[in-house]
């Protein structure tokens, strides 16, 4: 038995009045979640002799996953009103899993850079059945490079879409 990757989630929710005492007590709550998904073992599917389509190359490993991946989701609400601070931490995919066949100049990677990215989502209770929301996407506009084939150089192309504004009704009936 080998340990091949670990999943861990956190959860924890209050009120700012538990905190701060009466002087909160119109302030609201708060609710911290946390989640990681760490990968300990690359090489499980590279390394298998005989499997189908192994290539029994130890740099192989899980070429489109990160090793770590973490999400942490900071929410506050107060009467009608809530908000919600994302952060998506991601340590970025292995490299080096397709390796060139023969005499070839471009070295072949598939690779996603590490990245942070953030979100924000505003929401609003109108009325039992009707909510408003806002949500910003990519809050700080960062351009990520996508997965792509690097040469030598480590050039790629493309980017994500950057930073995107939804506004939406949401309506019960």
């Amino acid at each position: 038995t080998q340990l091949e990757a670990i999943n861990a989630q956190a959860n924890y929710a209050f009120e700012l009045d538990d905190l701060f005492g009466a002087k909160a007590a119109n302030w609201g709550g708060l609710n911290i979640n946390a989640s990681a998904y760490y990968i300990n073992d690359l090489n499980r599917f590279a390394i298998e002799p005989g499997r189908p389509g192994s290539t029994e190359n130890p740099n192989e490993g899980e070429h489109t996953d990160p090793r770590l991946t973490t999400v942490m989701s900071l929410s506050h609400n107060v009467g009608k009103l809530s908000h919600t601070l994302q952060w998506f931490r991601d340590s970025g995919t292995v490299g080096n899993v397709l390796q060139p066949q023969g005499p070839v100049t471009q070295v072949l990677t598939f690779e996603q850079p590490a990245f942070n990215m953030y979100n924000y989502n505003l929401g609003y209770q109108v009325t039992e059945n009707v909510e408003v929301r806002f949500v910003v996407n990519n809050l700080f506009n960062e351009f990520l490079d996508e997965p792509a084939f690097l040469d030598s150089n480590g050039a790629g192309r493309g980017d994500v879409l950057g930073r995107r504004f939804t506004l939406a009704i949401n309506a019960r009936f």
